[in-house]
């Protein structure tokens, strides 16, 4: 949830996004919003646990949206520092990174209780670039968009947020399930070894 507050707190900046630093504030307020994000979905995942198949296609997806991103910042880096040219490389890159290390907790995870981890952090980072086209374009059109995806963001929040609420303990009990059922196998794994 903290994630979810520093990417909200982002938001409020976008009122006053015509200005140098705080555009610049927005970036790196975002930006802290995806490592924690990261960080917390990264300590649920088992490494050991990806397959070839499932290897090749995030590298696929994530070496596409870096491609995208570049298009994207190479086709506005007229309209911005610099300074916002680097901050929104690593903006990008960390947004990126981010729906990489979901669609890796959403493929071992029990894909019922987790379509969160996938869903919201894509329609965050598409929402949010959507918005970057609008605001250095002229094209209305990805305002629409931008909201659209927003409203999607905001309500898979809500339903999770309720999820939460009234289910407090199923989530984490699963997680630690899984956890100890992968460390039974690690243990089981070593003591057949020797």
């Amino acid at each position: 949830m903290i994630s979810w507050a520093f990417l909200v707190m982002s938001d409020l900046c976008l009122v006053f996004f015509d200005e140098f630093w705080v555009s610049i504030l927005y970036l790196i307020i975002s930006q802290t919003g995806f490592a924690y994000l990261m960080t917390s979905i990264w300590r649920v995942i088992d490494w050991r646990q990806l397959n070839l198949g499932n290897t090749l296609i995030l590298t696929v997806v994530t070496g596409f949206n870096l491609y995208l991103l570049h298009v994207l910042l190479q086709a506005v880096a007229e309209f911005i520092e610099p300074t916002q040219l680097l901050c929104f490389y690593i903006y990008g890159a960390l947004g990126t990174l981010c729906t990489m290390i979901s669609g890796v907790s959403y493929m071992q995870l029990d894909r019922t209780d987790n379509e969160h981890f996938l869903i919201i952090p894509y329609a965050y980072l598409i929402s949010n670039a959507f918005l970057v086209i609008a605001i250095f374009t002229i094209h209305d059109w990805f305002f629409i968009l931008s909201r659209m995806t927003y409203i999607l963001l905001v309500s898979m929040l809500a339903y999770q947020m309720v999820k939460r609420i009234q289910y407090p303990s199923t989530a984490r009990a699963s997680i630690l399930a899984r956890a100890s059922l992968s460390k039974d196998a690690t243990n089981e794994t070593t003591s057949s070894q020797s």
